[in-house]
């Protein structure tokens, strides 16, 4: 369950969480998505992407509206995009809002750094052929990457401590 990117925020002008989004229930296609900006226009066209995905064009409906200079800077209007996933991807970030979804992106921000740190060090790319050289790779440099975090560790208390430490 890797953290879902928030929405972008469209800057200086409204984002797509500012527009009112109905998902298609069921199996129905993104394109009977109903999507309305929040001048109150609903899209003049779509276009369904091949991946799955559509987007909505605005076009000549925000020629006239009051709210196009906070909307968007282009002649042609404005369009929002459906991620073919849009549904899975809008339940993941309400998830992440919850108690217990900030409890398992807190554990996975554990299990990120330390991969992060062997990366640091090389495991990304491995320097033998075979699962016995590679497993053993990853325990020297584990290794290497715990007692560089002790030394470290070590390092960082006041000489008193130091004795009661050791």
């Amino acid at each position: 369950s890797a953290k879902v990117p928030a929405s972008p925020t469209g800057g200086a002008f409204y984002s797509k969480s500012e527009f009112h989004i109905e998902l298609p229930v069921g199996d129905q296609s993104l394109k009977e998505a109903v999507v309305t900006c929040p001048g109150g226009a609903v899209p003049e066209r779509l276009k369904a992407e091949a991946g799955g995905g559509v987007t909505f064009y605005f076009g000549g409906q925000c020629d006239s509206c009051p709210l196009q200079l906070q909307c968007t800077p282009s002649a042609n209007g404005r369009s929002v995009h459906l991620h073919a996933q849009e549904k899975l991807i809008q339940a993941a970030r309400e998830f992440q809002k919850t108690k217990k979804g900030r409890e398992i992106l807190r554990k996975r921000l554990i299990i990120e750094n330390s991969l992060a740190r062997l990366a640091t060090h090389g495991i990304g790319q491995a320097k033998y052929v075979g699962h016995d050289k590679t497993g053993f790779q990853l325990s020297i440099t584990a290794t290497v990457v715990n007692l560089r975090r002790t030394w470290n560790w070590m390092a960082a208390k006041p000489e008193g401590q130091m004795a009661i430490a050791a």
